[in-house]
């Protein structure tokens, strides 16, 4: 009997082991369900933040294109304006010097008429200066003469 009273102790002993298991093992299933909700929730966000991150990496690629045609716009914008002003400045260059020829020339012609003008004045000076000199020669020679003529008489 006492064999049986053992055995009996034991198979109390073992049917609290088993209802003591039984509740780890239902807390267990619980945990785990909430385990698996948790992660099905983390899942979900991490979809989300997938989506949300390819969509920046999207747009971000997007506005990269839009910033580099709106740069290469820019360049190209400068470029036209450089030359552009180039251009006008070659223009503008050439027109100054065109005018300054002509400029060149009229005071040429403007020169040699005073040249001409000059050289004339000069002669009537010289014409008359000689007129002069002549005419004093003349006059200084008949008071010469004059003044012979009376020492004679």
């Amino acid at each position: 009997m006492s064999d049986l009273n053992n055995v009996r102790t034991d198979v109390e002993i073992l049917k609290k082991d088993v209802s003591n298991i039984q509740g780890l093992l239902s807390r267990l299933d619980t945990a785990i369900d909430k385990i698996a909700d948790a992660s099905n929730g983390i899942s979900k966000i991490l979809a989300v933040h997938e989506t949300q991150i390819k969509e920046t990496d999207a747009s971000l690629v997007e506005r990269k294109r839009l910033a580099e045609k709106e740069v290469e716009l820019l360049h190209r914008r400068i470029s036209d304006m450089k030359e552009e002003s180039v251009e006008s400045d070659r223009r503008n260059h050439n027109e100054i010097i065109d005018k300054l020829d002509n400029m060149g020339k009229e005071v040429s012609g403007e020169l040699k008429s005073m040249s001409e003008r000059v050289t004339i004045l000069e002669r009537w000076k010289w014409w008359i200066m000689g007129g002069s000199w002549v005419i004093g020669f003349v006059i200084a020679t008949l008071l010469q003469v004059g003044g012979m003529i009376e020492i004679l008489k």
